[in-house]
């Protein structure tokens, strides 16, 4: 029955309780281990919920932490010697050029340099790219990138529509320069049609008889301020690109869509012209509460370290819960007995539940904190009116009080105590009680672990997933310094009592679907 991890429910700044197991509804579902918690709201948070900030930019090769100021200048890549091979994606290494291999080095009688991969051997020779000096390559290569034909038509487009976007930006200040920006193209494009300007009108239009007149004078007049572009590249080179597809030969000398992407919005076909890049910059993040603005995340401002400031995490405030079967764990004991791992004939963790049986597992809870705590489990229950979408499934669960210890670090070197002689799930085992029977309830204690038994009984119609929500509500008492009374007599204070409930999805195993009894053919 061990699948999945269970999933812990995150609220997302809403206090209501968890939609239904529902495909739609599973992006609120997160292991443990990525979730986060703020201590001043006391609710869990996700990496969809929180407020994300760039705390540095840094080039994963150099290490160089970048200046913010300077981000987009370098177009959000590395302004030193930091390359990306157009082929593996391997960095670039700066080397002498060898005389013999070039004509033009002998003539001018002085050094060059070229830059080369170590992993797949290609070269900036390929591309006819030869530097005299070995420093400032990004400069070199940032000219040669400025005065790319894509660049300059990115520029002629700017240029173009430059006289439409500052009138449309001052009429509408609230708005950002990217909306202005895509409303005025928009508009552009829906005008060349012939019917833009009439529905974008259509409610002036409507308050006055002359509105057609002002329409049409308008666009007149936008005809006038706004010229018609014509782009720098005709279908020549397209015609060139369909030829040289024709004669190709090897599938090899056509770029990736990956390639030809991490250079420009329309890079060339063909593998021969790919450029070496610029290594793109990385950015350690910041991350805050939505609702308090309290810090959960914050990394170290250099780029060599790997420590954080401040990691305020779930699994340091939310009990761990793990699912397992009986049989699993006595599989587990079992194979640590033994010198081999496989254990023929033996049921793992991976066999499929099979419909109007019963099954028996355990669930562990494990206290992250130093104090103790008291737990209770509780199922959610069926809303009125959804009778007939119950599923064909029912658990039982201890409905007491679970009590769980505190967490100690001197416990994180015990070694396994009490290991299984027999199966735990045969009568007379330590998870049964002295009849023989199934024991619901406290199984085992161990540390800050304490692990209780559930059942699970499968209808006979049941198929796919088993899981079902599970309200988890535990209190513990805070050992916070209290504030001092108001008469000012100094006193012993009693430590706080503090519950925090939260919803997590188990997962117990997958039913498999039936399979078609396969007809017998008659006699012949």
């Amino acid at each position: 029955m061990s699948g999945p991890p269970v999933l812990y429910h995150c609220p997302c700044s809403s206090l209501h309780a968890p939609p239904p197991l529902l495909p739609s509804a599973a992006y609120q579902a997160h292991p443990l281990d990525t979730l986060y918690f703020c201590p001043e709201c006391d609710a869990v948070r996700c990496a969809r919920c929180v407020s994300v900030e760039v705390s540095t930019y840094y080039c994963p090769n150099c290490l160089f932490e970048v200046p913010s100021a300077s981000v987009r200048a370098e177009k959000n890549r590395c302004a030193r010697n930091c390359f990306v091979c157009p082929c593996c994606e391997n960095t670039l290494q700066t080397v002498p050029m060898d005389p013999s291999s070039s004509s033009l080095a002998e003539e001018e009688n002085k050094e060059r340099y070229i830059l080369y991969c170590t992993y797949c051997r290609w070269d900036s020779t390929a591309v006819g790219m030869v530097f005299d000096k070995p420093q400032g390559l990004a400069s070199q290569l940032q000219r040669i990138e400025d005065d790319s034909p894509s660049t300059r038509e990115l520029e002629r487009l700017r240029d173009h529509f430059e006289p439409l976007l500052r009138p449309r930006t001052s009429l509408h200040p609230y708005q950002s320069g990217a909306n202005a920006a895509a409303l005025a193209a928009l508009r552009r494009e829906r005008d060349t049609h012939g019917h833009g300007l009439r529905s974008s009108r259509l409610g002036r239009s409507a308050a006055g008889r002359d509105g057609r007149d002002g329409q049409m004078r308008e666009k007149e007049r936008f005809e006038d301020d706004l010229p018609l572009f014509r782009s720098l590249e005709g279908e020549g080179e397209e015609r060139e690109d369909i030829g040289w597809l024709r004669g190709l030969t090897e599938v090899e000398d056509v770029a990736s869509l990956r390639q030809r992407g991490a250079e420009t919005w329309d890079g060339s076909i063909r593998a021969s012209d790919l450029r070496p890049l610029r290594l793109p910059l990385q950015s350690k993040k910041s991350k805050r509460c939505p609702a308090c603005r309290h810090i959960l995340i914050r990394p170290e401002q250099k780029a060599q370290s790997t420590k954080f400031k401040v990691k305020i995490v779930a699994s340091n405030y939310l009990p761990a819960l793990e699912v397992s079967r009986p049989e699993d764990t006595a599989f587990s004991a079992h194979a640590r007995r033994r010198t081999s791992v496989a254990l023929p004939g033996a049921l793992g963790g991976a066999e499929d539940l099979q419909p109007g049986r019963t099954y028996h597992f355990l669930l562990a809870l494990t206290n992250p904190l130093y104090d103790p705590i008291n737990l209770r489990l509780a199922l959610q229950p069926a809303a009125p009116g959804e009778t007939g979408k119950r599923p064909p499934f029912s658990v039982s669960l201890p409905t007491n009080t679970v009590s769980v210890a505190a967490f100690t670090d001197a416990w994180d070197y015990d070694e396994d105590e009490g290991a299984e002689d027999e199966l735990s799930g045969r009568p007379g085992g330590r998870d049964a009680d002295a009849r023989g029977r199934w024991k619901l309830g406290v199984v085992e204690r161990k540390a800050n672990t304490t692990k209780v038994g559930g059942e699970l009984v499968l209808a006979r119609d049941a198929q796919g997933d088993v899981k079902f929500n599970l309200l988890v509500t535990y209190t513990y008492k805070s050992e916070d310094p209290q504030a001092q009374p108001a008469d000012g007599k100094e006193g012993r204070t009693e430590p706080e009592l503090k519950t925090f409930a939260f919803w997590t999805v188990v997962h117990l195993g997958t039913v498999p679907p039936r399979q078609p009894e396969s007809a017998v053919p008659p006699p012949v």
